[in-house]
Formats: structure tokens, sequence, C-alpha cells
């Protein structure tokens, strides 16, 4: 091989390999970058799908709870439901008023005054606590 061609070819591939090292270099750069991206869309797509589970869950478990108060009040005809939910134009929401066994100002009314609630699976706890005493004073009167 001729020494003069071969220092044009080294110097040649040293260009090249030079070359490619600079756009190796900045490749790699823009790979960080989307990556970076990437990982952040990961993030926000996992941070909205985590919100769509809760929000799906809440709705099942509003639904079941609507569907158990409804079946509490067929079965205790002393619990009194006031639903005002979404009725009105341009009202949206859940809107409940419970009241058990008791006259309205006994103060053995566990919730004494405080009768509002804004979600069927609180106003099913109620019902359960209302339901309780009615079953506790229904056996005490069958004692007697």
């Amino acid at each position: 091989m001729n020494n003069k061609e071969a220092k044009k070819e080294i110097a040649s591939l040293k260009e090249s390999i030079d070359f490619l090292k600079s756009n190796s270099k900045r490749f790699s750069d823009q790979v960080l970058k989307l990556q970076k991206k990437i990982d952040s869309y990961e993030q926000t797509k996992s941070e909205f799908t985590d919100k769509l589970v809760a929000l799906e869950t809440e709705l099942a478990n509003e639904a079941s709870a609507k569907r158990s108060v409804m079946r509490l009040l067929k079965q205790y005809p002393q619990l009194e439901l006031e639903d005002e939910s979404d009725h009105d134009e341009g009202e949206r929401g859940t809107y409940l008023w419970l009241y058990g066994p008791f006259d309205g100002d006994d103060e053995n009314d566990p919730y004494y005054d405080e009768h509002y609630m804004d979600d069927w699976v609180e106003c099913y706890q109620r019902c359960l606590t209302y339901a309780k005493c009615i079953d506790n004073y229904c056996s005490v009167t069958e004692e007697t």
C-alpha cells in the first residue's frame, strides 16, 4: 500500500469516525430527551389511570349503596328519605336528608339535627344505624 494513500485513508476514516461520534452523541442526547418525555407521559398516564379507577370505584360504591338504601327503606318503613339530587336545572350532585324513627326534637336520635348527606355511602351507613335502633327498640318492646 502506498503511504500517501494510506495516510489519506486514515485521515478520511478519522474524519468519518469523528462525524459518527458527533452524530451518535447528538442522537443519544435526543434519545435521552425523548425518554424523559416518554417517562413523563407514562407518569401522567398512570396518574390518569389511578384517577379513572378511583372514580369508577366511587361510582360503583355509590350505586351499590343506593341500591342498599332502597332495600332498607322498603324493609324499614320508619325511615324517611328525601332525595333532591340533580332535580333542579343546573344543579348537579347528591342532596339527601334521612330521618329515622325519632321525633324531630328527640336528642336520642343519633343524627339529631344532622340529617343532610351528600353521598349514598354515608346514607347507607346512617340507614344501618337507624335500622339497628329500630331493631333494638322492637326487641325491647317485644320483651315487655
